[in-house]
C-alpha cells in the first residue's frame, strides 16, 4: 500500500485534475451503483456533506438511530454546523429501528405544525454498536418504500458498507440501490490510512463537491490518499472475509469483523479487562508461553469491542483467544474460582 501511494500519479483534485482520485472515484462508483462520488478526507465530513445536501433548510429533521455512529460519535455536527434536528429512535438488537415507530414518528411531524419536518432518515450499515451486524435487505427495502411515501430521502452511513456486503454475499450495490446516497471509508476494514467517499446521483455529487469546499475539505496531490482507498477497495473481498472469518474463531454468533464481550457480575470493569488485556507478565509467559498485548475497547459500562483488521492473521486471532482465556482464569481465581457463571459473553451482537 505504501508503495502504491509512492507511484500514485497525482494533480490538483481540488480541479479535478488528479488521475488517481478521478479513478477512484469512478470505480466506488461503479461498485456501489451510483452515478457518481466524490473523495473526502473522512466519513464523519462524508456524513455531514450528505445531510446538508439533504437537509438544506434550518431545522429540518433527521431521523435516525440513537445508538448511530452520527449521532453519537461526530460531535453533533449536523446541529453544529448544518442547523439540522436530531430525532433519535431505539435501536433494536440487530441495528434496525422499528419500522411503525419509523412512520408513527413522521406521521405525528407531517400532522403537526409544531413539529419539526423529517427530511431525511439516516441508516448505518454495518451497525458498529450492536456487533457490526448488516441490515437486512428486505428492512433497507421497506426503509425506502416509507421514505417515498412521504417524501424523504435516505442517506447510509456505509462506513463497513463492503463488510455488509461480503457478509451477505451481494454486491454492494444491491445495498445502496434503496438509498439516495451512500458514504463509505477506507480507513476502516479496507485498510488505508485515510479517506472516504461519498456516492450518489450526479446532480447530488455535484453540490457535495460545494459543500466538501466549504467544510474545508478540498484538497492538492490527494492521489497519494486514493492510490491506497483504491488498492484497499479492490481486494476488499478477500481482506474482509479473512477478517469475518478471524473473528469468528474467536467467537460464535459473529457477522462480521466485530465482536462485542459482555461483561457479567462482579467482575472487573471493561476498562479494566483491556488494562489486563494489553499487559504482560512473568505470570503469562510462565504459564502459556506466550507474551501476548490485545487493544481492546473498553465499549459500554458491561461490555468491550474486538474489531478485526488486515494486519491481524489467523493465529494472531488464536493468541488472542488464549490471552483472552488467560485474563478470564486469573479473575476467576481472584473471585473464588468455581463459584458463579462465566465472567463473559461473546458475539456480535
Amino acid at each position: 500500500m505504501r508503495r502504491a501511494m509512492a507511484r500514485a500519479a497525482v494533480g490538483d483534485d481540488d480541479y479535478g485534475e488528479d488521475p488517481t482520485v478521478n479513478e477512484l472515484q469512478h470505480l466506488a462508483a461503479r461498485i456501489m451503483g451510483t452515478e457518481d462520488a466524490l473523495f473526502v478526507p473522512t466519513a464523519t465530513m462524508a456524513n455531514l456533506i450528505a445531510v446538508m445536501c439533504h437537509c438544506q433548510r434550518r431545522g429540518a429533521q433527521l431521523l435516525l438511530g440513537r445508538e448511530a455512529h452520527l449521532h453519537v460519535y461526530e460531535h453533533g455536527g449536523v446541529a453544529q454546523v448544518a442547523g439540522v434536528h436530531f430525532q433519535a429512535l431505539p435501536d433494536l438488537p440487530d441495528g434496525t429501528f422499528d419500522l411503525d415507530q419509523l412512520e408513527l414518528t413522521i406521521r405525528e411531524a407531517h400532522g403537526s405544525r409544531y413539529h419539526p419536518r423529517p427530511e431525511l432518515i439516516c441508516l448505518e450499515n454495518t451497525h458498529s454498536s450492536a456487533g457490526g451486524r448488516a441490515l437486512p435487505l428486505a428492512y433497507l427495502q421497506q426503509v425506502r418504500l416509507l421514505a417515498d411515501r412521504y417524501g424523504l430521502q435516505v442517506h447510509m452511513d456505509g462506513a463497513r458498507l463492503m463488510n455488509a456486503a461480503v457478509a451477505q454475499g451481494v454486491e454492494p450495490a444491491q445495498i445502496t440501490q434503496h438509498c439516495d446516497s451512500v458514504s463509505l471509508c477506507f480507513s476502516k476494514g479496507l485498510g488505508a490510512p485515510a479517506g472516504a467517499v461519498l456516492a450518489g446521483r450526479r446532480e447530488f455529487v455535484a453540490e457535495a463537491w460545494r459543500v466538501r469546499k466549504l467544510l474545508g475539505g478540498g484538497m492538492r496531490q490527494a492521489g497519494v490518499l486514493a492510490a491506497a482507498a483504491r488498492l484497499g477497495l479492490e481486494h476488499a473481498e478477500t481482506t474482509l472475509r479473512r477478517d469475518h472469518d478471524n473473528a469468528r474463531r474467536f467467537a460464535q454468533a459473529v457477522e462480521t469483523n466485530i465482536v462485542l464481550v459482555g461483561v457479567k457480575g462482579d467482575w472487573p470493569s471493561p476498562t479494566e479487562l483491556c488494562e489486563r488485556m494489553q499487559a504482560v507478565s512473568e505470570e503469562e509467559v510462565a504459564e502459556t508461553g506466550h507474551a501476548v498485548s490485545v487493544l481492546l475497547f473498553p465499549w459500554s459500562a458491561r461490555s468491550l469491542r474486538a474489531v478485526w483488521h488486515w494486519n491481524i492473521s489467523a493465529h494472531d486471532t488464536e493468541l488472542a483467544k488464549n490471552k483472552l482465556d488467560f485474563v478470564a482464569r486469573k479473575c476467576q481465581e481472584k473471585l473464588a474460582l468455581g463459584l458463579g457463571t462465566s465472567p463473559w459473553s461473546t458475539g456480535g451482537d
